[in-house]
């Protein structure tokens, strides 16, 4: 699973547990300061809880991520092909 960005929703009614036998990746723009540190913090916590989880600052990448300008697609395919 992929967010770009992507901070995942750990409400009351979340079932993010459901996520924990996936291999999980967060990207998000170094201009989303608001966004990079709240996503940071939550990889953070969801490594420590044994989530396999990769985060991706974009460096000159606002909120919403160019895709095409930093090659991602391609990258994408490459992290999924990676997760065994």
């Amino acid at each position: 699973m992929t967010g770009y960005p992507g901070l995942l929703n750990e409400g009351r009614d979340s079932r993010i547990e459901a996520l924990q036998p996936l291999c999980l990746f967060m990207h998000v723009g170094d201009q989303d300061t608001s966004g990079m540190f709240a996503m940071r913090r939550q990889a953070e916590r969801l490594q420590r809880e044994d989530y396999r989880i990769a985060f991706t600052v974009e460096p000159s990448q606002a909120h919403r991520l160019r895709a095409q300008e930093i090659d991602l697609s391609a990258r994408l395919f490459d992290e999924i092909e990676s997760c065994g």
